[in-house]
């Protein structure tokens, strides 16, 4: 009888885009470049890197974001833990490099990332990995 409401597509694109505007722009540069890297959505090496510094830090993000794909198929869809402790692992091995590179300065900013890198569906598991 009664629908489950939701925004429409564009005012959640909206949101989104809010959200993504009020993070600094060193966090809003490692984000896309995360997102490129992570996505394999082109060669982030040569769009990214502006010394041998960065350059090495995208080939290190590189090979921790080849477990990105084994993170996707993990995501539990309930609480039981012997399917949490396979997937929580190598997510808060991701997470502990990109927190390590001091670009994401708030949850927010993680949050934004990794929902988009491995799905909206991870969000109930994204606090323990950030406090991880």
């Amino acid at each position: 009888m009664g629908t489950h409401m939701r925004p429409a597509d564009g005012a959640m694109t909206l949101a989104e885009m809010k959200e993504f505007a009020s993070f600094p722009a060193a966090t809003q540069r490692y984000i896309r470049r995360s997102l490129d890297v992570g996505l394999g959505r082109e060669d982030a090496l040569a769009r990214w890197s502006r010394d041998v510094i960065e350059s090495a830090s995208i080939m290190a993000q590189s090979r921790i974001y080849n477990r990105l794909d084994h993170i996707r198929e993990l995501v539990p869809d309930d609480s039981g833990l012997d399917a949490i402790e396979p997937f929580l692992a190598p997510l808060v091995t991701v997470s502990a490099f990109d927190l390590g590179q001091d670009r994401l300065n708030s949850f927010g900013a993680y949050r934004f990332l990794y929902e988009r890198l491995i799905g909206a569906h991870v969000r109930p598991w994204l606090p323990g990995a950030f406090c991880a």
